[in-house]
């Protein structure tokens, strides 16, 4: 990542500059270095000049121009890339994104537990309850036997069905409906 470094020592009769933000440098990480006290703005070094050289040795940085004419308070313009700087702030963008990602699936594992949960409407054994609160037709009365039905107009008064309950059956079909209603919409 490319920075510009403002915090060195210029040392213009040694031809050094040391870095006291970094134990180590690499050459090729170095871009330009320009003393931009005077109104030459006069460039140093240049990574893409080959009359403008320089070495490094952890972070000194010697200079092939001829410095010993400056001033050691002169103003540099120092632009370094540091690609161990660059690794890490990717590192930090996927970390970012990783738990951004993880916080959404969080939510959403939240989301289908929620609807997975059983509702409070039911009873010890698990068991939907449903309340009519409504029969309308007024009268109930009981019929025996019936073999062959051709038309249902109205039902009731209906004890049981097949020796289970009727209301029991009523409650496991509506908690089947529900949940195999739920459980069709959930996309993994």
């Amino acid at each position: 990542m490319k920075q510009l470094i403002s915090n060195y020592i210029f040392n213009p009769v040694a031809k050094t500059i040391v870095f006291n933000d970094f134990t180590s440098l690499n050459l090729e990480g170095l871009l330009m270095v320009t003393n931009i006290s005077d109104n030459n703005k006069t460039v140093l070094y240049q990574f893409n000049d080959s009359g403008l050289t320089a070495t490094i040795l952890g972070n000194v940085i010697t200079l092939g121009f001829d410095t010993t004419l400056m001033n050691a308070n002169d103003s540099l313009q120092i632009f370094y890339d540091d690609s161990t700087l660059a690794a890490t702030n990717a590192t930090a963008e996927l970390l970012v994104a990783l738990s951004e990602d993880l916080e959404s699936s969080v939510v959403l594992l939240k989301r289908i537990a929620k609807i997975l949960e059983p509702i409070s409407v039911q009873d010890v054994q698990q068991r939907q309850r449903v309340i009519i609160d409504n029969i309308v037709g007024g009268t109930i009365t009981t019929v025996g036997t019936v073999t062959t039905v051709s038309t249902v107009t109205a039902v009731t008064n209906v004890q049981s069905m097949g020796g289970v309950d009727y209301r029991w059956q009523l409650i496991d079909q509506a908690r089947n409906t529900y949940s195999n209603s739920i459980r069709a919409n959930i996309a993994f």
